[in-house]
């Protein structure tokens, strides 16, 4: 009897005890061996994550064997059933079993089963690569083959983005010198790596969870990345055979050339990259640095999206930012309450000051347009009495009470919404830049800030003062020692 079976073997089936006699089982227990989950899993654990098969060809090998095993007195005798029964069966039954294990998300060595988007098509899922690999060689051939049933352009811009990524790949491919066939076909393989580039830069776009920030590293350490996958990538299409292929250029110039192409679209000026239900909206644009940032609707400030550029001095700074000694002043007082302050050691002055700069911008913005009149403040004698108790309360409570802001800002002006519209930036600037503060002071982070404002607010009044009353200001400066370092008092 001829051995029909290519990769499994007949006498082994044959002394199962569970090996039927009737033939359409047989064909389904032959057709199981070739290609039930567990046998698609072992030939899909290699460096490719495929292997052939031809679905037909398995089939008329399955009713071939059956056939022979089937046969009365040799090669003479009648078979009991209809041999295209036999193929039928052994065909649906293959197809049965790959529609399960595509749908199966079985994990097998850190992989998964799954499919494509394009052609919902058995393939190799990886948890760390954006990719899925089609089991079969021909299903490869396909167009766009390699996108998860997942794919979608990330953020807002997207397509216009992927449009000039796939041009790129185009052009490159179609400059190797190939025929046009050749040159499509590497294109096919190819232009995947705009999605693997997509992915890695959407996260910078799409990323609440991680206060919009790539946390590992700079636009080095991106490239560096995507060229690592690109060229796990390049390893596993290998078996291709395609015209042209360089795996090292590819990994070395083509992606490089992508991400390049990416961040020469994306800051496109304050382009929308998220929407909220309530209507905030996120932008991307530059900082003063011109660092790619996201612009939060909150604060306003630009917040840069690689870890190396957070932090840094001026790192919050708008594009448009204007330099002025209203806002230095500020700064300067910022600058004072950080080296001031007990809980602050001398090493850690530095990066405090660039993290709580923001709300002495914050402040600025907010009462420069706040107008006090000399009429609105309490006269010179209870003024200066209650400048110098307001100091000693805020030394031991860190707060400056509602009384004294009426007393000072009287008329017109709502102090209260004024403050709590920083009191919130405050609070969404501390949120953004908790990975950045000192682990010592992580739980001190939004005391540290709430008590900046009162301390800027509290400067605030006695400037205020000092103009309106300038006979009172002498006698202010004696109280120097309260009014200048009462942060020492705090623990």
């Amino acid at each position: 009897m001829k051995r029909y079976f290519l990769t499994v073997s007949l006498a082994a089936l044959l002394s199962s005890p569970a090996f039927s006699s009737n033939p359409l089982e047989q064909a389904r227990n032959l057709a199981d061996a070739e290609s039930k989950r567990e046998v698609l899993i072992t030939r899909v654990s290699n460096a490719y994550y495929t292997f052939d098969m031809d679905v037909d060809q398995r089939a008329d090998a399955i009713k071939n064997a059956v056939v022979a095993l089937n046969r009365r007195n040799g090669d003479q005798g009648e078979l009991s059933i209809n041999a295209s029964d036999v193929k039928f069966e052994a065909k649906r039954r293959i197809a049965n079993n790959l529609d399960t294990a595509k749908n199966s998300n079985a994990v097998f060595n850190g992989k998964r089963l799954t499919k494509n988007l394009k052609q919902g098509v058995l393939s190799v899922s990886d948890p760390d690569f954006p990719l899925v690999f089609p089991v079969f060689k021909k299903d490869r051939e396909e167009p766009n083959a390699f996108l998860p049933v997942t794919y979608q352009s990330s953020y807002s811009g997207a397509y216009d983005i992927n449009r000039a990524l796939w041009q790129e790949i185009k052009t490159y491919a179609n400059g190797r010198g190939l025929s046009s066939s050749e040159g499509a076909r590497l294109y096919r393989y190819l232009e995947p790596l705009f999605y693997v580039a997509q992915e890695e830069v959407g996260k910078l776009m799409t990323g609440l969870h991680n206060r919009w920030c790539w946390t590992q590293g700079g636009r080095e350490d991106m490239t560096t990345l995507l060229k690592n996958k690109t060229g796990r990538y390049t390893t596993i299409i290998s078996n291709a055979g395609l015209s042209g292929f360089n795996p090292d250029q590819v990994k070395n110039w083509l992606m490089p050339r992508l991400l390049d192409q990416i961040f020469a679209l994306l800051p496109d000026p304050f382009r929308e990259i998220y929407r909220t239900g309530g209507g905030s909206v996120y932008k991307l644009g530059v900082n003063v640095h011109n660092k790619l940032s996201m612009i939060h609707p909150v604060t306003e400030l630009p917040y840069p999206i690689f870890t190396e550029d957070r932090g840094q001095p001026d790192w919050n700074l708008p594009q448009n930012y204007q330099r002025s000694s209203a806002l230095d002043k500020q700064w300067n007082r910022v600058h004072d309450f950080v080296r001031l302050d007990d809980r602050i050691r001398n090493q850690e002055e530095s990066k405090m000051i660039n993290l709580l700069e923001p709300v002495g911008y914050f402040f600025h913005k907010q009462l420069e347009n706040f107008h006090v009149q000399g009429g609105d403040l309490p006269d010179q004698e209870t003024g200066a009495d209650q400048i110098i108790q307001m100091a000693l309360m805020y030394a031991n409570r860190h707060t400056i009470p509602q009384p004294y802001l009426e007393m000072f800002y009287q008329g017109d002006q709502d102090v209260h919404s004024a403050l709590r519209n920083v009191q919130n930036k405050d609070d969404c600037h501390v949120i953004l830049t908790a990975n950045l503060w000192p682990q010592r002071l992580f739980d001190h982070k939004k005391q540290l800030a709430d008590d900046l404002l009162n301390y800027l607010m509290f400067k605030d009044i006695v400037d205020r003062f000092k103009i309106f009353y300038p006979l009172k200001a002498q006698e202010l400066e004696r109280y120097s020692l309260v009014l200048d370092r009462f942060s020492s008092a705090l623990n």
